[in-house]
């Protein structure tokens, strides 16, 4: 970016034109995107506070994120231009990391809402937000596969972080390392 600043998260636009991605070039962290063509650059998401983990809807029609502008991290969700933001979870706590279903119906995050992190789903509209995880202090970045059968995540074991996965419907669970 030559920014000479922090640049963190880079996340593909479904159809690979662009890249968003965290910048702190202005001070507090915000969201920037990049058009691979043209090398155009622009801030797209700049808000009060901490603005992080950009996750691209499957259709590019949106970008979901996370945000402190109200206090703590909350994921809200934008138009494909970074406007139109709304809020999408309200619980006390830190919510972080979206990751959207294959189908664009629905998102994984993680939060620790319930005193440590933990994998979280809801509806893309932010409704029936439910725990998928309960073993393990520490459970992160959730990510949908390609079909949507599974979700991967980091899991503390004991005193090693691996990699786990976890079913949509919270019934299966394996550690993979």
């Amino acid at each position: 970016t030559r920014d000479s600043s922090i640049a963190l998260t880079p996340r593909w636009s479904p159809d690979r034109k662009l890249i968003t991605f965290v910048s702190y070039r202005d001070g507090a962290p915000s969201l920037h995107s990049f058009v691979l063509a043209s090398g155009r650059r622009w801030p797209m998401v700049v808000l009060p506070g901490t603005t992080m983990s950009p996750a691209w809807s499957p259709s590019g029609s949106q970008l979901a994120f996370s945000s402190s502008q109200t206090g703590g991290p909350a994921l809200y969700l934008s138009d494909a231009d970074g406007k139109h933001q709304r809020r999408l979870t309200f619980a006390i706590g830190a919510d972080l990391s979206p990751s959207w279903s294959p189908n664009g119906g629905q998102m994984v995050f993680n939060s620790d809402r319930g005193g440590s992190p933990q994998v979280y789903l809801m509806n893309a509209d932010g409704s029936d937000q439910r725990r998928l995880t309960f073993e393990g202090t520490y459970n992160t970045t959730p990510a949908f596969s390609p079909k949507g059968g599974w979700i991967a995540y980091t899991c503390l074991i004991e005193t090693q972080y691996q990699i786990c996965l976890i079913s949509p419907d919270g019934g299966r669970r394996v550690q993979l390392t």
